[in-house]
């Protein structure tokens, strides 16, 4: 999944495809950035159901051929094989984090 937030409009992606927007959707961090579930009442609820693999983090919108060019990246059979982003895909690329094993630590479950 891809959320882009550009002009006050806010954009989803699956699988590098188009699959809806909203206007007004917000993508403001006050705090700390919790993935695979919400952070309320001192402790993490709501937790993701599946998988999650490659979180990478950008400080300007991607464009749709951006998208499509880091989900191809990856695609397919993965077997601690991760792929850097060059070119475009690396201008602005704040975080990248491929839960491969070396920027996981499996003892308190952070990266």
């Amino acid at each position: 999944m891809t959320w882009v937030k550009s002009g006050g409009v806010l954009s989803a992606y699956k699988n590098g495809e188009f699959v809806s927007s909203v206007g007004g959707g917000s993508t403001l961090l006050g705090s700390n950035l919790y993935i695979g579930s919400n952070w309320c009442c001192n402790a993490a609820t709501n937790f993701w159901r599946g998988y999650i693999d490659e979180v990478r983090t950008w400080n300007r919108p991607l464009t749709a051929s951006e998208i499509k060019q880091v989900y191809n990246l990856t695609a397919g059979p993965k077997i601690s094989k991760s792929s850097t982003p060059a070119g475009t895909l690396a201008d602005g690329l704040m975080g990248y984090w491929t839960f491969d094993g070396p920027d996981v630590n499996w003892g308190n479950y952070t990266v």
